[in-house]
């Protein structure tokens, strides 16, 4: 059977002569088993990642009975009367083994403040705790354990399948391979020189099914690839593999600011005979660097009778968002580092874009959008794509295309594989394993016939 018979008919695939070309062959085949192998782990991450896309969205409303905020006087300041040191002190006396470790802060005044809570002592006994704040009535709205809830389950389902880290390794894998695979199919739908609208730019709804499904596999692919590379690429900062490697070599090419590396500490360790400043205290030391209120931040508070700092830093959500971060002596109120956005290096401003990229936020609800849409063409072109297989695969084969004998292959090739290796190492790992197992095989049942 010949490549174009495995796979349908030369019309159908736009495979022409094309077909008996060696590189448009290779290209068949890597596209072909990336697809095939990764399609599953695909789909569920598409599916998980499409709605976790709006995981604030869906928490504040299956947590609406008791996020409510009281209703506001005109020109309420939320500022006022120490809230941040009531917030504290509701918190400690609701959950004495725990101490409030963040607060995240809305540009929307009429917003409540988020706390996230952590135990008292460094230990991964206590699970996380999620508070929220009324800071006009002064008022702990209440706390929750988000670990055991449906976006958190959905989350582990997206970066690990359930099963820990030989999931989140599967999840890198299929994400490295997916970068492949567009590259490919954007290769193999280059139009070179036809000028046809339907079935290149625009997907067919009539005709043969094999063909509805060849366009809806293909164009829609094309539209969002560009996107869909970007999804795909800043979700890798989070693998264990390569986001680990990131993180490394910025570290020691100085791609992160100092403070990141090893942040500043206080003169003295809090306790007893040496008080903690307030919170206010130190945002308001913050606030002498520049100002925060009024923007998207976050604060980081130091565990008791413990030397860490106050550190207060916005959260980007696009490029244009302000950045700034100052740490603060928790004994002394002093500033005693402090950066803005144009003082850090570029690679570390565009490492803290990364999350609002991935999961959409990066200019709000357009892009949120654009993710979701996304993330169900994703879907779409994995279902099209077994679909297409299993309906012209031969009875009891694979239906792959036809392999291309090793001395076939350019060097040029050659080289720029062995370069996906090197930059998406479980790349590389998977492909030595397919070599070593095509060599045992060669050495078992001897070296294939070209036809």
């Amino acid at each position: 059977m010949g490549y174009a018979d495995a796979h349908g008919d030369a019309d159908a695939y736009g495979l022409d002569s094309m077909a008996r070309n060696t590189l448009y062959r290779i290209a068949w085949n890597w596209h072909f088993w990336t697809g095939l192998l990764i399609t599953p782990v695909f789909i569920v991450a598409s599916v998980t990642g499409a709605l976790f896309v709006f995981q604030p969205e869906i928490d504040a409303w299956l947590e609406r009975n008791w996020r409510v905020m009281s209703e506001t006087a005109p020109g309420a300041d939320a500022w006022s009367n120490n809230a941040l040191s009531s917030f504290e002190a509701q918190v400690e006396e609701r959950h004495p083994d725990y101490s409030l470790r963040f607060v995240n802060f809305d540009p929307d005044p009429s917003r409540e403040w988020e706390g996230i809570l952590q135990g008292r002592i460094a230990s991964d006994e206590l699970p996380t705790l999620h508070a929220y704040f009324d800071p006009y009535a002064r008022r702990l709205l209440g706390t929750i354990d988000r670990e055991p809830g449906l976006m958190a389950q959905i989350r582990l389902l997206h970066r690990n399948l359930w099963v820990g880290m030989p999931g989140r390794l599967m999840v890198e894998l299929a994400t490295c391979w997916g970068v492949v695979s567009t590259l490919l199919g954007l290769w193999l739908w280059w139009p070179r020189g036809k000028e046809r609208l339907w079935g290149v730019w625009l997907p067919r709804s009539r005709g043969r099914l094999r063909i509805i499904l060849r366009d809806w596999h293909t164009v829609p692919g094309v539209w969002i690839a560009p996107f869909a590379l970007l999804i795909l690429a800043s979700g890798l900062l989070f693998s264990p593999v390569w986001g680990m490697a990131y993180y490394l070599g910025n570290a020691v090419t100085g791609g992160f600011p100092d403070t990141i590396l090893s942040p500043p500490l206080s003169g003295e360790t809090t306790g007893p005979n040496r008080p903690r400043i307030t919170i206010e205290t130190a945002l308001a030391r913050a606030e002498s660097f520049e100002a925060f209120r009024g923007t998207r931040f976050s604060m980081e508070i130091p565990r008791p009778d413990t030397d860490g700092a106050f550190f207060i830093m916005n959260v980007m959500q696009s490029p244009f968002d302000p950045l700034a971060g100052a740490y603060i002596d928790a004994t002394t109120g002093e500033l005693i580092a402090s950066q803005r956005k144009a003082e850090l290096p570029r690679r570390a401003v565009l490492t803290l874009l990364f999350y609002p990229t991935h999961v959409g936020s990066l200019f709000g609800l357009p892009t949120k959008i654009l993710a979701v849409v996304c993330c169900v063409i994703f879907t779409s072109c994995g279902v099209t794509g077994i679909w297409l297989w299993w309906r012209r695969r031969p009875a009891g084969r694979w239906g792959a295309p036809r392999s291309v004998e090793g001395d076939l292959y350019p060097r040029w090739l050659f080289w720029l594989t062995v370069a996906f290796g090197a930059f998406f190492p479980v790349v590389g790992v998977t492909l030595i394993g397919m070599a070593g197992i095509d060599w045992i095989r060669t050495k078992q049942y001897g070296a294939p016939t070209r036809s």
